[in-house]
């Protein structure tokens, strides 16, 4: 279901509007509450890197395999 005409004209509204709407959120959150954002966005990075490092590590590989 895409939109056709209107601010949204060629995207999903219901995934548009929720999208911008997440960014909004992170946004205003990081103005209002910097120190307890950046905790909690540490907190992600930290766990991300300890439990999921070698994903990461392979996804990467395989990105720049097909980019190189």
């Amino acid at each position: 279901m895409r939109a056709k005409s209107g601010f949204l004209k060629g995207l999903n509204p219901t995934m548009a509007i929720w999208s911008k709407f997440l960014v909004f959120a992170l946004v205003i959150m990081a103005f209002v509450a910097t120190e307890g954002v950046g905790d909690f966005f540490t907190g992600v990075n930290n766990f991300l890197v300890g439990t999921m490092k070698w994903y990461y590590l392979g996804i990467v590989a395989f990105f720049l395999f097909f980019v190189i």
